[in-house]
């Protein structure tokens, strides 16, 4: 308390005891007690000693200063876990092809539900030390049914890793590692990003803050898999890559040019019904997958040679191109992959 119209007086009560119901928090004292509390002292003051005085209450959970916030009641104030997807899913009126729409008909799913509510099941880990509580999301039985869950359901399934930490003084933190969603199949990083990450830190915040006090900050970060070292299966990397185009397409241009210039020699050769047929073959050529790498190994397959010796055939000249191609945001559907295309012909 300070006394506000000049004489500079302060009185300070410092870590004065009070005793509350087990189930009462910060938040309880600040909306039930806090200014009646203040207003009480502000009179008291003014009555004994004259003036005007200001008087501020601020509660904490424990009477030792070097502990603040105890481990129970950070632990206390660990959320119920809500569903990531929760905070993508629109209404099912929206373009039924969006990641809202999709994301909305799976939040109707009753064992999806169920799945991840038993995520509430999951273990904390505490660290005394450190002032950290985890919750180690892929250790934990729960998040294997919710998986499986969101797969039934014909949902595609990532994870969310929220790391949250308390900014006015106590030093604890709270890290949800690997938290798993549901979302349609259309949904990208982007699409949580817009719609749910926003969202998503601001109830952990509130969440936790109501519960134990102080100021919390919480950032989410999303990836399409709860294996950070393969967030996309090989068969759906394959499944976006493009027809092969012969490289020599690039290079045939009008008939119409000089005779002897490369494009009009190209462009007649490409008159070629047989040489196209060859071409379009190697289309055929299976790749392999090497963690997040597919390579064409063109030199391996029959359909090479059949080329060349049609390109032979035609009057051309054979060569070979060398394509890497690398997906650079990573985001979306072959996130952080790379594609190979060793010796193509030409």
């Amino acid at each position: 308390c300070s006394e506000t119209s000049g004489s500079g007086w302060s009185a300070d009560y410092s870590k004065m005891p009070g005793c509350a119901g087990t189930s009462c928090t910060i938040s309880d004292f600040d909306t039930m007690l806090k200014q009646h509390v203040e207003t009480g002292f502000q009179d008291a003051m003014k009555t004994h000693a004259g003036g005007t005085w200001s008087c501020t209450a601020t509660a904490s959970l424990s009477s030792d200063s070097s502990d603040d916030m105890s481990s129970d009641a950070v632990l206390l104030a660990v959320p119920a876990i809500p569903d990531p997807s929760l905070f993508m899913a629109g209404s099912i009126g929206e373009d039924e092809g969006s990641c809202e729409a999709e994301t909305g008909k799976l939040m109707m799913d009753a064992g999806l539900n169920t799945a991840m509510e038993g995520l509430n099941s999951c273990e904390h880990n505490v660290d005394e030390g450190s002032k950290t509580v985890t919750l180690d999301f892929p250790s934990c039985d729960a998040t294997a049914v919710a998986i499986t869950a969101c797969s039934t359901a014909g949902g595609m399934s990532y994870t969310v890793d929220m790391a949250c930490s308390e900014t006015s003084g106590s030093g604890w933190s709270i890290n949800f590692s690997k938290m798993p969603g549901c979302s349609g199949t259309s949904c990208t990083i982007s699409d949580f990003n817009t719609m749910a990450k926003g969202h998503m830190e601001t109830a952990f915040q509130d969440g936790i803050q109501s519960s134990a006090g102080g100021t919390w900050s919480c950032t989410a970060t999303a990836s399409l898999s709860s294996d950070p070292s393969d967030d996309m299966s090989s068969d759906a990397a394959l499944s976006a890559i493009p027809a092969i185009p012969a490289p020599a397409v690039f290079m045939a241009s009008s008939i119409g040019e000089g005779d002897s210039t490369c494009g009009t020699e190209t462009g007649q050769i490409y008159e070629d019904a047989g040489l196209n047929t060859a071409l379009e073959e190697c289309s055929a050529c299976a790749p392999t997958t090497d963690g997040k790498t597919i390579t064409f190994d063109y030199p391996s397959c029959d359909a090479t040679a059949d080329a060349i010796a049609a390109c032979s055939s035609a009057g051309g000249m054979s060569y070979t191109v060398d394509v890497a191609c690398s997906e650079t945001s990573g985001i979306g559907a072959v996130a952080d992959w790379s594609v190979d295309y060793s010796k193509m012909p030409g």
